[in-house]
């Protein structure tokens, strides 16, 4: 088990990625707890902009998480990126003597000797919750770890509608949470700032009605209020395809959503980020970021609005659909 590989280590540190979500926040806490409670030192750190939604500042604070942000780290004898890989763009590179991946995301690119993926699961917090299951670590006893787990499952999987694997359901049927905090977090997503920003990008939408594909345009915020509209946007009658993105000086961040068997979200987002940036996700539900110097470089005459019809349209026309039955 990958557990008994990292405890061999001395100077940890665990990193989440960069504008932290539930999911990954839970996970890095988990394994934090696990080393602690026999015996080691760990650091539990995040890196690019300080967390702002309000959901994830109850849940740090309520559950006494010691996430740290940092901007530089000296390099640890470990670093273990929890719902994320170490090469993709959400990440913020800290150098390292070894690296380790712990995640539920295909990978694309670099594989790693010390890693464990598993796609197939709903949530980051599943593969944790089942590490340390197998490692007899006592959830009874940390009752702020469960809460956390389960709240990282039930926001990745948009509240259980999404399972993807029988853990995902023996980890919710089994843990033991608090159902009050729990309950206070369903109901502090956004804030009034958020749904501002959603509703302005819900009507800067360009649509094409043939290919049922939509394309909304967000003010710059908190790249999870991009999944929250994307999420949104995929319910409509119509839209088959969905990508919602802002732009800043940095680049061109990103998520999108499928609801068509005709295209994999995951392999679209890597497909629109070829040679600017790095996208990825599942089948259903992925992101990614184009870097602003490459994308002028590349596509000096097109708005990224432009860009995205353009390259769904090549998508498009560069396979045949045969339908069976």
């Amino acid at each position: 088990m990958i557990l008994d590989t990292i405890i061999q280590y001395k100077n940890i540190v665990i990193q989440c990625h960069n504008n932290p979500d539930a999911d990954t926040i839970a996970s890095g806490f988990a394994l934090y707890s696990y080393l602690r409670s026999i015996g080691k030192t760990a650091r539990l750190i995040y890196s690019g902009i300080q967390i702002q939604k309000p959901n994830l500042k109850i849940m740090i604070k309520q559950l006494a998480i010691p996430l740290e942000f940092v901007t530089k780290l000296e390099p640890p004898d470990l670093l273990v990126t929890v719902d994320c890989h170490y090469n993709n763009n959400n990440l913020t590179r800290f150098s390292a003597h070894a690296v380790c991946i712990i995640d539920h995301h295909i990978i694309q690119g670099t594989e790693f000797e010390l890693q464990d993926i598993r796609p197939y699961l709903g949530s980051c917090a599943t593969l944790l919750w089942d590490l340390l299951t197998q490692a007899n670590f006592d959830f009874n006893a940390h009752p702020n770890v469960a809460t956390a787990l389960y709240y990282g499952l039930l926001t990745d999987t948009n509240y259980l509608s999404e399972t993807r694997h029988p853990l995902d359901r023996d980890m919710a049927d089994s843990i033991s949470y608090d159902s009050a905090l729990i309950h206070n977090l369903k109901h502090s997503n956004l804030s009034f700032n958020d749904l501002e920003t959603a509703g302005n990008a819900l009507i800067n939408c360009s649509l094409d009605t043939i290919g049922k594909v939509a394309i909304f345009e967000s003010r710059p915020c908190d790249p999870n209020i991009l999944g929250f509209i994307s999420d949104l946007a995929i319910q409509v009658e119509n839209i088959s395809l969905c990508i919602v993105y802002f732009q800043n000086e940095e680049g061109i961040k990103f998520s999108l959503r499928s609801c068509t068997k005709e295209v994999k979200a995951n392999e679209f987002a890597n497909y629109l980020t070829s040679h600017v940036g790095s996208g990825g996700g599942h089948l259903d539900k992925a992101g990614g970021f184009i870097d602003q110097e490459a994308f002028v470089k590349t596509y000096s005459t097109l708005s990224p609005n432009a860009y995205f019809h353009n390259v769904i349209k090549t998508y498009f026309h560069s396979f045949d659909i045969i339908h069976t039955g």
